[in-house]
């Protein structure tokens, strides 16, 4: 990863320190309390695919 920042253009830009990892024990649980907000607030990338107008609902009778 370094090697690829390292040949980036940054101009501008701090470079980001890229470090090693790990995933810890509440890794699953915090992934999980994600997904409620992703859901809520993220945006909705079906939307950046779709070719015409949105589908709309008939008239209720």
């Amino acid at each position: 990863m370094n090697r690829q920042l390292d040949g980036m253009d940054l101009q501008g830009v701090l470079r980001p320190d890229c470090e090693a990892g790990r995933l810890g024990g509440m890794a699953r649980a915090i992934g999980a309390a994600t997904l409620p907000m992703y859901q809520d607030y993220a945006i909705n990338q079906n939307t950046l695919m779709r070719t015409g107008p949105a589908p709309t609902q008939p008239p209720a009778s």
